[in-house]
This record gives C-alpha cells, sequence and structure tokens, in this order.
C-alpha cells in the first residue's frame, strides 16, 4: 500500500518500475507515470485514490514542498504537471458519467 484514499498528500511518486493500481477507478500505473500529485496540488492536499503496489517495483519520491518549489522554478514541469491533473479529473469525470449510464434505473 502506497497511500490511502484520504491520507495526507504530503508527496508525489515516480514510479520507476513496476505497477500501481489506483483502486477506486482501477487505472493501473506504470513506469514514468506520476502518483500522488492530485493530493499535493488538491485544496486540501488529501489523496483522492488508494495507491497499491501490484507488483514488485521502485518508485522515486519528492515531498510536496519540493514539488511545488519545481512547479515554480520549472515552467516545462510545472505546464506538465498542470496538463496532468485536467487530464486525470476529465479522464475521472468521464468514468463517473459512463457509470451513471449503466445504473439501471
Amino acid at each position: 500500500m502506497l497511500f490511502r484514499l484520504g491520507d495526507a498528500g504530503n508527496s508525489m511518486h515516480l514510479i520507476l518500475a513496476g505497477s500501481i493500481r489506483i483502486e477506486e477507478i482501477g487505472v493501473v500505473l506504470g513506469p514514468g507515470a506520476f502518483v500522488g500529485e492530485m493530493g499535493v496540488f488538491g485544496p486540501d492536499n488529501r489523496r483522492t485514490g488508494t495507491a497499491v503496489c501490484e507488483t514488485d517495483g521502485e518508485i522515486g519520491s519528492i515531498s510536496d514542498k519540493q514539488a511545488m518549489q519545481l512547479y515554480y522554478q520549472n515552467p516545462a514541469f510545472g505546464f506538465h504537471l498542470f496538463r496532468l491533473v485536467v487530464r486525470r479529473v476529465l479522464e475521472n469525470e468521464q468514468r463517473w458519467r459512463a457509470a451513471e449510464r449503466t445504473v439501471p434505473s
């Protein structure tokens, strides 16, 4: 278990090897993917999902303070994170809408 829904979002991680599943939405992330960024940049700094290691792996971690410093110091990094957060919000919205359409009335 990397983190649980509702935990403090005080770090974000880059998957270097292996895979991590976000339980609430069934998404599996692999090498090169960030995980935990929503909690770092969210308004209440809480985890928005539960991250479970599916395989042995390796992750790199940076604190929320380091992530914010990089965000401000490196425009390319900041823009990448901004686009990542927006993409994840839109993907989650699409999942919720699809789930609403499949629920019987």
